[in-house]
């Protein structure tokens, strides 16, 4: 069973004949029989309570990427390593010369974010250097770090859409990165790869995790008993411009209760947005997209494409209908906001 709106494991799973069910945390449905159930969720307070229904109804559940400090019995695990990559982040910001770290845009209903903030804290650092944005925008989670920005010279992000707007903000109040502050993120996005200042971030490999839960669930399917079994897919970490590491550095990086407003937020869902697009472009699309944000004509766009103008008029409107905005405008507008102008 998979969260509302989760999609990780769905097409790997349903490719073996297996039944994936989409549910909320209150409406839980089983197929008669069921002894073992894939359950994938971004929500940790919906897979604990999910995880009790199982627990009463002795289904056996592998849980995909979250893992809880006290495991349940009869549950499996699958679940990228963010711990290591923590661990490593700190160490080589540490010998990098950046260890005055601070941890940001923390969703305190995220697993992964959890395991975040308990290495940082293992690692020596306090709760005041932990900024959350869970009841707040992402805005006033800046202005919050900007109070004690001179206490940092390096920030690891939750994720590259914190990262992105956080460096936008950056810039706007004159801070240089990497030169006074190192950013590293998690999440290897497209846009945060042609950003303003392209992110250095950890690769999530939600593929491989797919993969693996599903060949977990094959094999206890196939061989049933009370046995539990933990697999960590690892990450990688993808060096660019938002920390200046020297290649000696480079070489040493590793190869809810209540309403949660963390995906309401505004700046949030335009870098969301506009992931989604990118993910939807292809090389063409992409040189429309450089051709927009430069203001050029149709006309000069067709010419530099090699396709004719009613061929641009006709990609515009497909990456409008893909962003969700009505005019042009409004798509140069918001990708200027948070891109370079070349996206070649």
């Amino acid at each position: 069973m998979v969260q509302a709106n989760n999609r990780c494991s769905y097409k790997k799973a349903t490719a073996t004949r297996h039944e994936v069910v989409e549910t909320d945390a209150d409406e839980l449905v089983m197929t008669k029989g069921s002894h073992l159930s894939i359950v994938i969720g971004t929500s940790y307070s919906w897979v604990m309570e999910t995880l009790q229904t199982l627990r009463k109804k002795n289904i056996h559940a592998i849980v995909v990427s979250c893992q809880p400090e006290e495991l349940f019995d009869n549950t499996s695990y699958v679940i990228i390593d963010h711990a290591r990559a923590m661990n490593d982040i700190v160490s080589m910001l540490n010998s990098a010369g950046r260890g005055k770290i601070a941890l940001y845009g923390i969703n305190s209903d995220s697993h992964s974010d959890r395991i975040k903030v308990r290495v940082f804290k293992d690692a020596g650092y306090s709760n005041s250097s932990i900024y959350i944005i869970n009841n707040d925008s992402l805005t006033s989670c800046y202005n919050n770090l900007k109070e004690n920005i001179t206490d940092y010279n390096a920030i690891i992000c939750a994720n590259d859409i914190a990262a992105i707007a956080l460096i936008n903000h950056m810039i706007s109040d004159g801070f240089r990165i990497p030169d006074d502050y190192y950013i590293i993120s998690f999440g290897n996005s497209l846009i945060g790869q042609v950003c303003k200042v392209p992110l250095t971030t950890v690769s999530l490999d939600h593929e491989q995790l797919g993969i693996q839960s599903v060949l977990l669930y094959l094999y206890l399917y196939k061989n049933p008993g009370n046995v539990a079994i933990t697999v960590k897919v690892p990450c990688s970490l993808s060096i660019r411009k938002s920390a200046g590491l020297s290649p000696a550095q480079r070489e040493s990086v590793f190869v809810s209760s209540g309403e949660n407003t963390f995906y309401k937020d505004k700046e949030l869902s335009e870098i969301m947005c506009l992931e989604k697009t990118l993910q939807m472009c292809d090389e063409i699309d992409l040189r429309i997209i450089s051709g927009i944000l430069s203001h050029q004509s149709y006309s000069n766009i067709a010419a530099k494409t090699y396709v004719s103008e009613s061929a641009v008029k006709y990609r515009i409107k497909r990456l409008l209908n893909i962003s969700g905005y009505s005019k042009s405008d409004q798509l140069r507008e918001i990708f200027y906001k948070y891109i370079s102008v070349s996206l070649n």
